[in-house]
């Protein structure tokens, strides 16, 4: 029933999404040349053979499912596999990642129509949904076709969750759709059943199967060449709040460090102008990856405003403040970072991967601290003391690289499924 009336409301207000979809592409938020995949018009043909259809809301999500895909490939040559995902950024950054059976569209909004277009062009025969972005015409879709969908490495956000929960009602026949769900803790399970879920287990975080970011080796070289006598700090996937932080500790840095060099990484490349502005304000020296790709002496702070080159600037600082921790977020996946030479340090909000967190802090991993204050004396303290960087460094190394199963349980479960379906 609460289908069917959400299925009449998106009908009703198709005029009112459309208007804001314009909006957003005004905005630089949609692609202009690929505008026409979120109304489920594709100018791709479907494939020959099996059709894997793998959905990951954004970035992290998509980079969790590429070996994944990588090991079904190997088991699978002949199957193909559709990725989608809602960002612009997520796009370019999977566009590498791309090939003649594995290829990427935009998630239609979730308009009758639009999914119903989407779906009776692809035909997918096995559906993998990765964390949660759950959707209820599209996932309506899925089920009314007998299509078979796991919802794997699945989570659902302290925000997420504490809305969920007021709408158990309509929770529970949505997540009905999922033949089995792989949830990444014991925490994440029980809210999922709480919800209404039946076939529920503990798989771990795909995020740990990951393989490091990648790096262009050229760029690497030129970008340590112009760095090669500074000091290098980097503050990555920042938002609003913690750039004016990592100024500050910028400032504190330079009366121990003459030359320090902060590269700052938004989260959101497109508020680089404004924080320029209060990198102007502060009387330092600054410049846009965008406009110039590399620092000059002069530099004060580095704006890094491109997509897909945190691997290279994760290569030249050994110590990173990474985003979303010091202001209400919920932290960004600290993975990322560790699986290269540098120690991370970590604000007080860190929900959104609190697992992950709490395994690093208990493993003195990474560093947490509260303050512009706290990542200046740090920063100092991990500077002068190399012995103290290798050993929280190398901690935080191993774990992760360290052996997780949840890739190998996927793999046997979901092999088991295309064996049955394709052969």
């Amino acid at each position: 029933m609460m289908i069917w009336i959400y299925r009449v409301l998106t009908k009703l207000l198709k005029p009112l999404i459309t208007y804001h979809m314009g909006k957003r592409l005004k905005k630089g938020k949609e692609h202009p040349e690929r505008i026409q995949e979120r109304f489920g018009i594709i100018n791709k043909p479907r494939p020959e053979g099996f059709l894997i259809w793998l959905h990951a809301a954004s970035v992290g999500e998509a980079l969790s499912s590429l070996p994944l895909i990588k090991r079904l490939q190997q088991d699978f040559p002949e199957a193909c596999f559709l990725l989608t995902t809602g960002t612009i950024s997520s796009a370019q950054i999977m566009h590498q990642h791309m090939n003649e059976r594995c290829f990427h569209q935009f998630i239609p909004i979730d308009l009758p129509d639009a999914v119903q277009r989407f779906l009776n062009h692809w035909q997918p025969d096995l559906v993998l949904w990765i964390e949660s972005d759950l959707w209820p015409n599209i996932l309506d879709g899925i089920k009314k076709r007998g299509i078979k969908a796991f919802l794997i490495n699945a989570r659902l956000s302290d925000r997420s969750f504490k809305i969920w929960r007021y709408f158990k009602f309509f929770a529970q026949p949505l997540l009905s759709v999922f033949y089995h769900i792989y949830a990444q803790s014991v925490d994440q399970a029980s809210r999922f059943e709480y919800l209404g879920a039946k076939r529920v287990s503990v798989l771990g975080n795909l995020k740990f199967s990951a393989p490091p970011l990648a790096c262009n080796s050229e760029g690497l070289q030129k970008f340590r060449e112009s760095v090669a006598n500074r000091k290098v700090f980097l503050a990555a996937s920042t938002h609003a709040g913690e750039e004016e932080a990592a100024i500050k500790a910028h400032l504190i840095l330079k009366k121990y460090f003459s030359n320090i060099l902060t590269l700052i990484a938004p989260r959101h490349p497109h508020r680089a102008d404004s924080i320029e502005g209060l990198i102007n304000q502060n009387g330092l020296t600054v410049t846009k990856r965008t406009n110039k790709p590399l620092p000059s002496v002069e530099t004060d702070i580095f704006i890094c405003d491109t997509l897909g080159e945190m691997g290279l600037f994760y290569q030249v600082a050994p110590v990173v403040f990474l985003g979303g921790s010091l202001v209400p977020i919920g932290g960004h996946n600290v993975i990322e970072p560790a699986h290269f030479d540098c120690v991370i340090l970590h604000g007080p909000n860190g929900q959104n991967f609190q697992e992950t967190t709490d395994r690093f802090v208990s493993a003195q991993a990474m560093i947490m601290v509260h303050s512009a204050e706290e990542i200046a004396a740090q920063y100092k303290l991990l500077i002068e003391n190399p012995e103290i960087h290798e050993r929280i460094s190398k901690a935080a190394q191993q774990i992760a690289l360290s052996h997780d199963m949840a890739l190998e349980t996927l793999v046997s479960d979901l092999s088991k499924e295309i064996r049955l379906h394709a052969y």
